[in-house]
């Protein structure tokens, strides 16, 4: 899925003179040199944000462009405080340098996720739901909001009013799985063969490997459910171990004794199918 471009930008006359006041040697421009150096870098890109934040139900993104090999920080949002005939387009409200707030912000969200790293607040899961009505893709999301894609995907789950049916993995088909990669099987494959997904057999089977590593003794016992799972193998080895065998005889032997008891089914004389009634001969 391509990623969203930003369309044409109004820069504003703030954002003008925030730039000149933090760029350096940045003085002497004119306005219409400040508003094509970051319209040069900032239309029609489809780069990540490296922010996004919902302010009063609007979302902001922020985006970094260079200039003179310095850093800069664009913060743009749908709303435009001039009163200009651009006010419902997209506008580039300030700019900001390496010294500015979005560091101080970012850094005090990855110190509240260290302390909770499940919580996400609900200012953090609607701009989730905003970015992902803008086009762009859970792990794009992610990555713009520091998150893991299978929470940003969650939030986005949740937001939809979907729930995810969650399939639960039985000890065969594991055992089965285990087997196959064991062979060398890639996980592709692995998934079309007990028809899951490939992330799914891909995490799960982490998982387990994760778990052997702690525990060496789980690999045999899931190379014996693997065995005694497959058919096969089970009846390969009653077959050679005489078993069969000594089945059948003890089979013959009953039948052979007339104390056994024995249960018939005799067909019903008027229609010439089975009676439901059984007896003991």
């Amino acid at each position: 899925m391509p990623r969203p471009k930003l369309p044409e930008l109004f820069v504003t006359p703030h954002a003008i003179q925030r730039f000149r006041s933090r760029a350096p040697d940045a003085e002497d421009l004119a306005d219409e040199q400040v508003i094509a150096l970051i319209k040069s870098q900032l239309e029609g890109t489809n780069d990540l944000p490296v922010y996004a934040e919902m302010k009063s139900g609007v979302l902001t993104r922020t985006y970094r462009f260079r200039w003179e090999n310095n850093i800069y920080y664009a913060v743009v949002s749908p709303r435009n405080e001039s009163t200009s005939t651009h006010t419902e387009q997209l506008c580039v409200t300030t700019i900001l340098d390496h010294t500015n707030r979005i560091h101080r912000i970012v850094q005090g969200r990855q110190r509240d996720r260290k302390r909770d790293p499940k919580y996400v607040s609900p200012e953090e899961h609607d701009a989730i739901l905003a970015l992902d009505a803008l086009g762009y893709s859970h792990r794009d999301i992610g990555t713009i909001m520091r998150r893991s894609h299978t929470s940003v995907w969650r939030h986005l789950v949740n937001g939809r009013g979907v729930k995810k049916q969650m399939r639960t993995w039985a000890n065969r088909e594991l055992a089965k799985a285990f087997e196959l990669r064991r062979k060398g099987l890639k996980h592709h494959e692995i998934a079309k063969r007990l028809n899951r997904s490939t992330l799914s057999v891909k995490m799960r089977l982490y998982r387990l490997d994760r778990e052997m590593k702690r525990r060496p003794e789980r690999q045999f016992f899931w190379r014996v459910v693997a065995w005694c799972t497959n058919p096969t193998k089970v009846l390969r080895f009653i077959r050679d171990a005489g078993i069969m065998d000594q089945f059948r005889e003890e089979v013959s032997k009953d039948d052979d004794d007339p104390t056994t008891p024995h249960i018939h089914i005799t067909p019903d004389p008027s229609s010439g199918d089975a009676d439901t009634s059984c007896y003991g001969a």
